[in-house]
C-alpha cells in the first residue's frame, strides 16, 4: 500500500514537471555569428538629398521636380530662314576639336547674346532682334568726267522676329518685320510642318531656295553686305509653297517649290528690270499692299546638294579650323510666263563650298535666260560668278576677300535698247518723249559689272556683336567707256 502510494506520487510529480516544461517559453536561438563576429548595428541613415534643406522635410521639393536646364538649340534648328535668323548657336561657339575644355574658373568671354525664348509647354517661342548701324563713303563716276562723292550714316537693317518650334519641332513658324523708318515691310511670314522624317512642307512668304549662298543669314556674311551679283540673280522672297528635307544639310539635301513668280522685295534679283530701264519697288512694303500679288505666273524653284556629313551650312566662316570639308549644290528656277523686262525665264546656279583649317572658300556661278521683249524669243541674258575667300586665325578676328562679275549679253542689251526705242517712239507728246529719252538714256550701254572687295571683322561677342569694315572697287564696263566707283564701309551689328 505504501509502495503504491509512493509510485502514484512520483507519477504526479513527473507529470507536473512535464506540463511546466511544455508551458515555459523556448530559449532564444544562439546568435548566427560568434560575439566577436557579430555585425555592428546599422548607422542611422542620412536623409535623402531632397530633405537636406533648411525647410522642414514636408516642404522640401522632391529632387525629381527640379526644373531641367534646357540646352540651347543647335544652329540648324532655327525656324527662321538663315538670312534673317537672329544668330543661332553657331559652330564658333563649340570647343575646337581636341582642345582642352577645362577652364581655370576665371571670366569666360561670351560668344553670343541670347536666345530670348520662352517655354510654352508644347514647345518654345523665340523673340529675335537684329540691327546694323553703317557709315559709308562713296565716290561714283557718272560719266562725262564727273564724280559724285557722298558720306552717309544709316540704320541698314532693323529686324524683329517672332518664331516658334512646337510639337517636338514638327511644326515651326516665323514672322519677321523690317522696322527701318521709311521702309517698314513684311520680310517673312510662313508655317513649316513635318509630314515625314524625309520631308517637310513650308507655306507663306519666304526666300526661294535658289543657292545655298543666299540662304545664309545676313548676320553671318563674310563682308559688310551681299555680293553685287545677287542683285541680278537673287534669290529673293516670294509667296509660295516648298517641299524640303529640313533646315540643316545632311550629306544629301533638297528643296523644291512653286511660287507666284513675283519678287516681294526690291533688294535682290531685280537687276534685270534696271537693265531695261525700269523702276523697281518693294511689293512687301506697307505702302504697296503687303501680301498683294498683282500678277500670278508660277515659278518652279529647286535646289539639291551633297557634301561632308559634318559640314555646317549655317556658318560661312571657319572659326574652329576644321579638317577638309566640301559642299556641292545646284539650283534652278523656271518661270513659265515671265513678265518681260522684269523676270528671268530661267536661272541656273552651281555652287562649291570648301573649308580647311581656318580657311573658307565659296564659289557660285550664274546663268540667266530671258524672254525677249522684241520678237518674243528665249535667249541668253546674263552670266556671272561670285568668289569669296576668308581666313579666321582666331575666333575674334577674320579677313575676307570677294571678286564678283556679272556679264550682260549682246542679246539682252540689243533687246533692252529696242524696247526702249519703241516706248519712246510711242510718246503722245514732245514733253513725254523728252522724259522717256532721259529715263532710258543708259539702256543697253552696260555690258559688265565687276566688284572687288577686301575687309575684316572683329567678333566682339560672336556674330551677336560684330564690327565689320571693307573697301570696294567697282568697275562698270560700258560701251561708251568704263567707269570706276570706290566705296568704304564700316558697320556695327547687334543681333540675338
Amino acid at each position: 500500500m505504501l509502495l503504491r502510494s509512493a509510485a502514484l506520487f512520483s507519477l504526479l510529480v513527473v507529470g507536473s514537471a512535464a506540463t511546466a516544461a511544455a508551458q515555459a517559453p523556448e530559449p532564444p536561438e544562439p546568435p548566427e555569428f560568434p560575439p566577436e563576429e557579430a555585425p555592428a548595428p546599422p548607422p542611422e541613415e542620412a536623409p535623402p538629398p531632397s530633405e537636406q534643406t533648411s525647410l522642414p522635410p514636408e516642404e522640401a521639393p522632391p529632387a525629381e521636380e527640379a526644373p531641367p536646364v534646357e540646352a540651347a538649340p543647335p544652329a540648324e534648328e532655327t525656324s527662321l530662314p538663315p538670312e534673317e535668323a537672329p544668330p543661332p548657336e553657331a559652330a564658333e561657339e563649340a570647343p575646337t576639336p581636341g582642345a582642352d575644355e577645362e577652364t581655370d574658373g576665371g571670366f569666360e568671354w561670351p560668344t553670343r547674346i541670347g536666345p530670348l525664348q520662352f517655354d510654352i509647354g508644347i514647345g518654345r517661342v523665340r523673340f529675335g532682334f537684329a540691327t546694323q548701324l553703317r557709315l559709308a563713303l562713296e565716290t561714283d563716276d557718272i560719266g562725262g568726267g564727273i564724280r559724285v562723292d557722298s558720306v552717309a550714316a544709316s540704320i541698314r537693317r532693323l529686324r524683329t522676329t517672332l518664331s516658334g518650334r512646337i510639337l517636338d519641332d514638327r511644326l515651326t513658324f516665323s514672322f519677321q518685320l523690317n522696322s527701318v523708318p521709311g521702309a517698314f515691310e513684311l520680310i517673312d511670314m510662313w508655317v513649316d510642318m513635318e509630314v515625314h522624317h524625309l520631308f517637310r512642307v513650308r507655306l507663306g512668304q519666304m526666300k526661294i531656295p535658289f543657292t545655298r549662298y543666299r540662304q545664309q543669314s545676313f548676320t553671318r556674311l563674310l563682308l559688310v553686305d551681299w555680293s553685287d551679283s545677287t542683285f541680278y540673280f537673287g534669290a529673293e522672297r516670294q509667296l509660295g509653297l516648298i517641299l524640303h528635307d529640313g533646315p540643316s544639310a545632311p550629306r544629301f539635301s533638297y528643296s523644291v517649290g512653286v511660287f507666284t513668280g513675283q519678287n516681294r522685295r526690291a533688294a535682290h534679283s531685280r537687276g534685270l528690270a534696271v537693265l531695261y530701264g525700269e523702276r523697281i519697288v518693294s511689293s512687301s512694303g506697307a505702302s504697296n499692299g503687303t501680301g498683294t500679288v498683282d500678277e500670278f505666273h508660277p515659278e518652279v524653284v529647286g535646289h539639291v546638294g551633297h557634301g561632308s556629313a559634318d559640314f555646317d551650312t549655317n556658318q560661312m566662316s571657319n572659326p574652329n579650323g576644321t579638317r577638309f570639308q566640301y559642299l556641292v549644290t545646284l539650283s534652278g528656277a523656271l518661270d513659265f510666263n515671265p513678265t518681260v523686262a522684269d523676270d528671268y525665264f530661267g536661272r541656273v546656279a552651281p555652287e562649291l563650298w570648301l573649308k580647311l583649317d581656318h580657311l573658307s572658300f565659296i564659289a557660285v556661278g550664274y546663268l540667266g535666260l530671258i524672254r525677249t521683249a522684241v520678237g518674243d524669243q528665249v535667249a541668253m541674258g546674263t552670266t556671272g560668278f561670285n568668289f569669296e575667300l576668308s581666313y579666321r586665325p582666331m575666333k575674334l578676328f577674320e579677313i575676307a576677300a570677294r571678286y564678283a562679275r556679272t556679264h550682260i549679253t549682246e542679246n539682252l542689251s540689243t533687246d533692252a535698247r529696242g524696247r526702249a526705242d519703241d516706248i519712246i517712239a510711242g510718246a503722245s507728246s514732245p514733253e513725254e518723249g523728252a522724259a522717256l529719252v532721259e529715263k532710258y538714256a543708259d539702256v543697253g550701254a552696260l555690258w559688265a559689272d565687276n566688284e572687288l572687295t577686301l575687309g575684316f571683322s572683329f567678333f566682339l561677342i560672336g556674330n551677336s556683336l560684330e564690327w565689320q569694315t571693307d573697301a570696294t572697287w567697282k568697275r562698270h564696263e560700258r560701251r561708251d567707256g568704263d567707269r570706276d566707283d570706290f566705296r568704304a564701309r564700316t558697320q556695327l551689328q547687334l543681333a540675338f
